[in-house]
């Protein structure tokens, strides 16, 4: 067939050990397993990995595979070869949930083909992987739970399912965990038994008591105390069902056979000891083996990825203003600002104070107006981009802070690019992963830019609440920007510096991620660790 490739593995030997993994519609969720992927087939020639992506991060995980693979010459095709990267659909809406409708009406068809040791082609490039051995193990994003059933109806319990969890532990805690812990507990439960009480619908009330906040005080494990308001800071740009998509969660979390989670010791080791205690409630393991950052990472310069602007622009900087002089404002793919004002104001008081920075709105409900895109481009010291090599940028030399909402995945790249932080949170683990940094002196959190319902309500932590105001936004960045030029932020450097050495040894031959994914490999495959 024209345009069609056939991807074959040597026929002289069949992998042991078949790992398919699926993930949810966000590169956050996938990037992390694309380096381990990547790492265990350079190490054991007896495995390989079918990664059941949709359309959109076909590109990503190849680009991140290939980056990882990169110095693995003179075997580089073949280990390529047992890494196939494929989608299930073709794309029909840029809608996020659509995405995940398809990946959960096509997934059946893909998972019995590889279990009969069929062929499956990309439905996206056309490309065919020839058969191989059935899969010994399955890797699930935690928000798949609907895959998890079709799995559990296709092979039973024949084949262990493992949780990829991609969050701060302590949020894991707190959306899914037992109530004894801070956590939501029993979602479905308690909906139910609140609609009984109403009577209405469980779905009538489902999002209402996820939101619903008394001003309750909790204490996460690794986190000091909060309101129960504080974990929504910001108004979002969109709605999605958070009640069905906690429940599916609960439910995968319970059925599976434990945790791979990406989360590091050094960072959050109070957190993973009580996430550890929930699962064993359970009878499951957690591993626990973060940071999954590119190897070499902290220590050698990343790809740009082609970037030119952005790497012209660094390096103008570096020759203009020093060493650790430009901050990356980055809010990665999902989130940005209701209040646009705000983020002019704290643009603003970068361009004043003669501060660099790169400003990445990949966020589709990012607003720019022609005017603030006009004084950025005529500031000297500031950039605009609609995407940005996050990793190259943070391991840059001009370098020197990170204003970023707190996502699990930034917070590790920042830590192991030595870079301390501004965090400016908006939902999910990020509200409670900001406070932990600043309490740990990692990161200074901007408390004036809340736009949330409660935004105006004390915070535990000091009793004010945000003013609502353009004005208050601009006193605080000011006053947060000549912090980190003084010894605030110095003492911040050295602290997330020691953190840093930490990160990078994470992964050594005695080091806790590699011992924790050694724990795994031993019980769960037929690898010679």
């Amino acid at each position: 067939m024209p345009g069609v490739h056939i991807r074959t593995l040597p026929q002289s030997r069949m992998a042991r050990t078949h790992v398919l993994f699926t993930s949810f519609p966000a590169w956050g969720h996938a990037r992390s397993f694309c380096i381990l992927a990547a790492r265990l087939v350079k190490e054991y020639p007896d495995t390989v990995f079918s990664l059941l992506l949709p359309p959109t991060l076909l590109d990503k995980a190849r680009d991140e595979v290939s980056s990882e693979l990169g110095h693995a010459a003179p075997a580089d095709q073949g280990l390529r070869d047992r890494i196939r990267i494929f989608s299930s659909f073709q794309v029909t809406s840029p809608d996020l949930f659509a995405a995940v409708q398809q990946s959960v009406a096509t997934y059946a068809g893909v998972y019995s083909a590889l279990l009969a040791s069929e062929s499956v082609t990309c439905a996206t490039m056309g490309t065919v992987f020839e058969p191989v051995e059935p899969p010994s193990l399955l890797v699930m994003d935690f928000f798949a739970f609907p895959q998890v059933q079709i799995s559990r109806s296709i092979s039973g319990k024949t084949v262990p399912i493992f949780a990829w969890l991609t969050g701060k532990a302590a949020s894991m805690i707190r959306m899914f965990g037992l109530e004894s812990s801070g956590g939501l507990g029993d979602l479905e439960e308690r909906m139910q038994a609140e609609a009984a009480r109403l009577g209405v619908s469980p779905a009538e009330i489902g999002d209402k008591l996820v939101k619903q906040t008394s001003g309750k005080i909790l204490k996460l494990p690794g986190v000091p105390e909060m309101y129960d308001y504080e974990f929504t800071p910001q108004k979002l740009a969109f709605e999605f069902p958070i009640a069905d998509i906690l429940i599916g969660s609960f439910k995968f979390f319970k059925d599976c056979d434990g945790v791979l989670a990406i989360n590091a010791e050094a960072l959050e080791s109070e957190s993973i000891t009580a996430m550890r205690k929930w699962f064993s409630s359970w009878d499951k393991e957690v591993y626990a083996i973060g940071p999954l950052l590119p190897s070499g990472y902290g220590a050698q310069e990343q790809s740009d990825r082609g970037a030119a602007e952005i790497k012209e622009f660094l390096e103008r900087m570096l020759e203009q203003y020093g060493k650790r002089s430009v901050i990356l404002i980055s809010f990665e793919t999902a989130f940005w600002p209701s209040d646009t004002t705000y983020m002019e104001e704290v643009v603003g008081a970068m361009i004043e104070k003669k501060v660099p920075f790169i400003l990445s709105h990949a966020s589709p409900f990012a607003k720019l107006t022609p005017e603030f895109v006009t004084r950025i481009q005529e500031s000297g010291v500031g950039i605009l981009s609609k995407w940005c090599p996050q990793q190259y940028i943070l391991n840059h030399e001009a370098t020197g802070w990170f204003l970023t909402h707190c996502g699990h995945n930034s917070v590790n790249e920042a830590i192991g690019s030595g870079i301390p932080m501004i965090a400016w949170p908006f939902h999910a683990d990020q509200p409670e992963g900001a406070y932990h940094l600043t309490d740990a002196g990692l990161a200074i959190e901007l408390l004036q830019v809340r736009t949330g319902e409660h935004a105006s309500k004390p915070l535990r932590r000091n009793g004010k609440g945000a003013a609502g105001t353009r004005e208050a936004v601009g006193k605080e960045i000011r006053e947060v920007l000549d912090a980190c030029r003084g010894e605030k932020g110095a003492q911040m450097r050295r602290n997330v510096e020691m953190m840093k050495t930490e990160f990078l040894s994470a992964w050594e031959k005695e080091g806790p991620a590699r011992k924790e994914l050694e724990r795994f490999l031993k019980r769960y495959t037929d690898l010679k660790v």
